[in-house]
């Protein structure tokens, strides 16, 4: 049986989402998102500017079960 692989290993330009240190609101906000997706199974299919004046881009949230 085959095993499908894991994101990281088909996809480039993989990011890890994080709050600014300190900011505890973004902190369980980040963490409340990751915990639904994890506990449904699910992705979150979002776009994003990374900076200002640049082209908005699309991208897949997934849940990092697999180091917490």
């Amino acid at each position: 049986m085959r095993t499908l692989p894991l994101g990281h290993h088909y996809m480039s330009n993989v990011e890890c989402i994080v709050p600014l240190p300190g900011d505890e609101p973004a902190a369980i906000a980040i963490a409340a998102l990751a915990q639904a997706l994890a506990d449904t199974n699910s992705v979150a299919i979002v776009r994003f500017v990374k900076r200002a004046n640049s082209v908005p881009q699309l991208g897949v949230l997934t849940p990092c079960t697999y180091l917490c």
